[in-house]
């Protein structure tokens, strides 16, 4: 299987958008070829896109002084474990 019809399926997946047929072939890539580097890159890049749409739902939902108060808290986490300045 090409890489486009790779990432389309694993997109559908992520969707929760696939057909019966589509559900059929992921199962058969992931038995004979699991570890296809395509995959991981991916299921890597959604992972990503869940994550920063899921930050963005909560960021939203935060007051100003809680936004405000996650940022000092964010800031002086990245002082302690990074050389020189936070901007």
């Amino acid at each position: 299987m090409d890489e486009r019809s790779i990432e389309r399926l694993l997109t559908r997946f992520a969707e929760g958008k696939l057909t019966d047929g589509e559900h059929c072939q992921l199962l058969e890539l992931l038995r004979i070829d699991a570890n296809h580097p395509i995959i991981d890159k991916i299921l890597y890049q959604n992972q990503l896109l869940y994550v920063q749409s899921s930050r963005e739902v909560i960021w939203a939902s935060l007051t100003e002084a809680e936004q405000q108060s996650a940022k000092q808290r964010s800031d002086r986490t990245l002082k302690n474990i990074l050389p020189g300045p936070v901007t």
